[in-house]
């Protein structure tokens, strides 16, 4: 993560955002947070990538958190324990995690082709990322003809990732 301030800045840019704050490591076991509160709604992979087009991939924190609020503490700063307490449950989390396998990476190189994004972690909803039933007819149909999975229509929406699409097309399953 480089600066959570120049993060918190260009999400607060957002169109989709009220209001925001990045926390740096120590919030969260693998790296800084950022706190979001959307206008109406905002996907965290679309903030992901508001944030690594301004300022890199570098700078998008390990997670992005949609709250109703931020918790503050003294002088209007971010309350850690009270972020940190609601991230504990919090089902509005987005977690960017690049793809791991071959099978993934093939996948995510598809996805992002077909859905004009610069990159895509095996864990965003194809529907969140942009996806539509005519990009799942394009993206079944290239997986039949460039990596001969037979994927039904319907699978892509169901499966929603690249991570539980490339666990359904491994060979074997069954």
């Amino acid at each position: 993560m480089a600066d959570p301030i120049a993060c918190e800045a260009v999400l607060r840019a957002h169109p989709d955002v009220a209001d925001a704050a990045v926390l740096g490591a120590g919030v969260l076991e693998d790296g800084a947070v950022a706190v979001v509160v959307p206008v109406d709604y905002a996907a965290g992979p679309d903030l992901a990538l508001h944030i690594a087009a301004e300022l890199g991939p570098e700078a998008v924190p390990a997670a992005i958190a949609l709250f109703p609020d931020i918790p503050r503490g003294e002088g209007g700063r971010p309350d850690v324990a009270g972020i940190r307490e609601r991230l504990a449950s919090w089902p509005a989390v987005y977690r960017f995690e690049a793809p791991r396998t071959d099978a993934e990476r093939r996948l995510a190189d598809l996805w992002c082709r077909v859905l004009e994004r610069p990159w895509i972690g095996v864990h965003d909803d194809f529907i969140e990322a942009g996806g539509d039933s005519v990009t799942a007819a394009v993206i079944v149909t290239e997986l039949a003809a460039e990596l001969g999975s037979e994927v039904a229509l319907g699978d892509l929406f169901e499966l929603a990732t690249i991570a539980e699409l490339a666990r359904r097309t491994a060979p074997g399953h069954g």
